[in-house]
């Protein structure tokens, strides 16, 4: 489930990540593997290496970072980690 939220990026709530899904940007290989809708806020550089430097915390089993950023009522989608 983590891979499906945005939520852990600054700038980022539940309303945008609501309209990113609506638009099929659904996860974080949406972002990084293809291209994506036009103006919205993953076409810049930051938030692309938001997503890159979280699939490293990912990848290295270090979830405090994602317990760090998350909205506290998002800290379920810690769980399978």
């Amino acid at each position: 489930m983590l891979r499906h939220t945005f939520c852990h990026i600054p700038g980022i709530g539940a309303k945008t990540e609501k309209r990113l899904w609506a638009a099929g940007v659904l996860s974080w290989p949406d972002v990084l593997n293809g291209p994506v809708p036009a103006n919205r806020p993953f076409n810049n550089a930051y938030v692309r290496a938001r997503i890159e430097e979280s699939l490293w915390y990912l990848e290295h089993h270090d979830v405090r970072n994602f317990a760090r950023l998350l909205p506290i009522n998002q800290h379920w989608r810690l769980f399978a980690e």
